[in-house]
Parts: structure tokens; sequence; C-alpha cells
């Protein structure tokens, strides 16, 4: 039987988080945004982030990532 890997060994490329966001709708949120994307909308909002590495981009957990939103549940 195959395990699933655990949250902290999967790793994604990490651009930026925004604990606290209410732009683009209703009520407050965490926004994560991931280095590397292969869409290439024309209209992109965040266009530093289609490059898949980048200087500023770091390898993150799944795990780090659900830490940083459990710590904003409270607010979001």
């Amino acid at each position: 039987m195959n395990k699933m890997p655990a949250l902290s060994d999967i790793l994604v490329p990490l651009h930026r988080i925004i604990p606290f966001s209410n732009v683009e709708g209703q009520g407050n949120r965490t926004s994560i945004f991931l280095q590397g994307c292969k869409l290439n909308c024309l209209y992109c909002h965040n266009p530093e982030t289609i490059p898949r590495h980048t200087p500023e981009a770091k390898q993150v957990s799944l795990q780090y990532l659900y830490e940083q939103v459990m710590d904003a549940v409270l607010f979001i």
C-alpha cells in the first residue's frame, strides 16, 4: 500500500503570503502566491509570479503554508 507523503515533505515555490486580504471579494482571506505559472494569461494580475524560478521565491513545505493559514484562521 502506498503511503501518502507528509505535508512537511512536499515543497512548493512560494512567492509571498498576504495573511489578511479582502481584495476582490467579500470577507477576509489569507492569500498564498506560488511561483511559476504555465497559463501566461494576457491580463495576468501577478506577472511576477509567472517564472518558475526567481531569486525571491523560496521553497516551503505544505505544512508551513498550513500553519500560516491556521495562525490567521480567527481573522479569516
